[in-house]
């Protein structure tokens, strides 16, 4: 049968490059059984006017272009309605966060809007990425976190949803830093590196067509 996963990606406007990490881990996921989706905050208007993509045409990185002209704009929808009636059909049985430090407090946002669907189901959340692997003691620390991946993640979530499938303890996954009773429990050994030739090929599937446009760079 497997689980339901929700990835939620912190992102700029305007930061159009597809995160390859949660595209992979979708792959392996759904070769394993479990069924994926992920709320993407890309074309969301949550971080005061920022255009990531935008910023580099000023500074000359890109060629000029619009956005517009391949239908990339903002959504008029609220977002904190639309995660929580997509929470609400997909209802998950683990929400996992990829974030980098520039990106973290917008997942603390994001994950208090989850608060009570979290609460109430007592669904796990473990946070992910760059910030995660370099600054664990930061992400733990945070209320609704149970777990943090430090470093690679695929056979942890592997072996942390085929547990939480069967009803299993998962405090022994290894790459986890696994809170108990809201403190510390478990700082787990990091398992071996990932062999990438057996890996799947990543699933784009996952997103929007919009998040495969990319500015060319310019070439001097």
């Amino acid at each position: 049968m497997g689980i339901k996963v929700l990835f939620i990606y912190p992102n700029t406007f305007g930061m159009n490059m597809l995160p390859p990490a949660i595209a992979m881990f979708s792959a392996i996921l759904k070769k394993e059984g479990h069924k994926v989706q992920v709320f993407d905050t890309t074309y969301y208007s949550m971080d005061y006017g920022i255009d990531s993509d935008g910023s580099k045409v000023e500074r000359l990185n890109v060629v000029p272009f619009k956005m517009e002209e391949k239908g990339i704009r903002l959504k008029n929808s609220d977002w904190k309605k639309d995660l929580k009636k997509q929470i609400e059909e997909f209802k998950p049985d683990l929400i996992a966060v990829s974030t980098t430090e520039d990106m973290w407090e917008l997942s603390i946002r994001i994950l208090n809007e989850l608060k009570d669907y979290k609460i109430k189901n007592n669904i796990p959340v473990i946070i992910g990425g760059v910030f995660a692997t370099f600054a664990p003691e930061i992400c733990i620390k945070q209320d609704l976190v149970d777990m943090v991946c430090v470093g690679e993640g695929e056979n942890s979530l592997i072996d942390l949803c085929k547990k939480i499938e069967n009803k299993e303890d998962y405090s022994d996954v290894t790459n986890l830093w696994v809170k108990k009773d809201g403190k510390l429990f478990k700082k787990n050994s990091i398992s071996k590196p990932v062999d990438v030739n057996v890996n799947p090929i990543i699933d784009i599937s996952l997103f929007e067509e919009n998040r495969l446009y990319r500015p060319n760079k310019k070439v001097c």
